[in-house]
């Protein structure tokens, strides 16, 4: 199986990454103002008729400068976590008001008093959580994520709705009813997510079903769709149209005021959508090594110093990743296949295996490969640095940086310093 993989890359782009790697080291994150721009804007064309919120899901890249570079652009902030609310507001400077956090856990009791009362919203995930809620904040107004029974992901891993999913509330209407009603809550937002990297036509039936609950809380005011749009990060791969999803939502809102006279508010809540394919992780061949002497199952192997420390979809998920290899000297040369693996000691740190099956090794084609060259992966922009092994093998976290539209270089990650890694560490007296 022959998977197509090549990045064109211009000759202003090479030029960038190989100041990059000259001034920063590799591997190093590398994003791109204009692209996540790019993204954004086309993010707005969302219809929305009565008003829409953006919110970029930080889980995707939570790095500072990047949530201020969206805040500035118009977007709002999907936190996971009361960690990561206070992340944004302590480290990025974004203002309370501008975040909903939709977390997983029961947050602690002080920690999500605190959140609300400086203006953070809050989305109850769970039974639980909406009752820790009523008794801290009584005859307030509340959002709840329902689980709506419809599940969509690019893997069964990243299928976040359905009975097989632990994400927000499943069928126990009559127990969100008692809550509500016992602490005086006004259910103002409604909100779901069905995976990432959801089918669309699973997207668009989820869109229409939901509004049943819209209808059945009459008080509320705004919907939250998620997000999950999925990227093409492969030349062979389809992005969602949001033109298509959103005018089904929008003829549904539509439809609604019609019938109700209620303009409902829409929020979405893209992470891979906004910043994915402005990333890329900028590596070097460290070394080339063959198994195919005298046997006709065995590979050319690049061995690059960035693999799953940097980026674990792929050993997690069999995630595809277009990549290139740049010649440091500029020659040009001819085409060779190769597999390419990463700098760790286990098995599974290979970046070309087989969609969705990271069992299974695919050789691709590049452009023939020298020790020192680089080896320039896309699709990187979002749940690689924020989801990263780093650390193992005790290997630093690289640096990251923003080139802006005026062609400056931002370091926005300082490369981790060795000791930084057991710092926090303490050993005992008697060792």
């Amino acid at each position: 199986m022959e998977v197509t993989q090549k990045i064109e890359i211009s000759d202003e782009k090479a030029a960038i990454f190989k100041e990059a790697a000259n001034k920063f080291g590799t591997p190093v994150y590398c994003y791109f103002e204009d692209e996540i721009i790019e993204s954004m804007n086309k993010l707005m064309e969302f219809p929305a008729p009565y008003g829409l919120t953006i919110r970029f899901a930080m889980k995707a890249n939570p790095n500072m400068a990047i949530l201020k570079l969206f805040d500035k652009l118009g977007a709002h902030i999907d936190a996971g976590s009361s960690y990561e609310a206070y992340r944004a507001i302590m480290g990025a400077g974004i203002n309370a008001s501008y975040i909903r956090l939709t977390g997983q856990l029961v947050p602690e009791e002080n920690s999500l008093e605190d959140l609300v009362n400086l203006g953070v919203h809050f989305t109850a995930c769970s039974l639980t959580q909406l009752e820790l809620y009523g008794r801290l904040f009584p005859g307030t107004e509340v959002g709840i994520r329902f689980n709506i029974g419809i599940g969509s992901g690019g893997t069964k891993k990243t299928t976040t709705g359905g009975p097989d999913a632990s994400f927000g509330i499943y069928e126990q209407g009559n127990e969100i009813d008692k809550l509500l009603a016992e602490y005086g809550l006004r259910l103002e937002t409604i909100h779901m997510h069905i995976g990432s990297g959801s089918d669309p036509e699973k997207q668009i039936e989820a869109d229409k079903k939901v509004m049943e609950l819209v209808k059945y809380y009459g008080l509320v005011k705004t919907l939250n769709i998620g997000g999950g749009f999925k990227v093409a990060r492969m030349p062979y791969e389809k992005s969602t149209d949001i033109l298509e999803i959103g005018s089904v939502v929008s003829a549904e809102l539509q439809r609604f005021y019609q019938e109700t006279g209620r303009k409902i508010h829409l929020e979405i809540e893209p992470g891979t959508y906004a910043i994915a394919n402005a990333g890329y992780i900028i590596a070097r061949v460290n070394d080339i090594i063959s198994t195919n002497h005298n046997c006709k199952d065995g590979h050319v192997f690049i061995k690059s110093n960035s693999g799953m420390t940097e980026n674990t979809r792929v050993s997690l998920y069999g995630a595809q990743h277009p990549m290139s290899i740049i010649p440091m000297n500029g020659e040009i040369r001819g085409t060779k296949e190769y597999v390419v693996s990463g700098p760790c000691c286990e098995s599974g740190d290979v970046l070309t295996v087989k969609p969705n099956n990271p069992e299974e090794i695919i050789p691709r084609k590049f452009t023939e490969a020298r020790r020192g060259d680089l080896l320039v992966i896309g699709g990187c922009g979002a749940y690689c640095s924020s989801m990263s092994t780093a650390n193992y093998n005790s290997y630093p976290k690289p640096a990251e940086v923003l080139v802006r539209n005026n062609g400056r270089m931002d370091l926005i990650r300082i490369q981790q310093a060795s000791q930084k890694m057991w710092e926090d560490e303490r050993m005992p007296g008697d060792l």
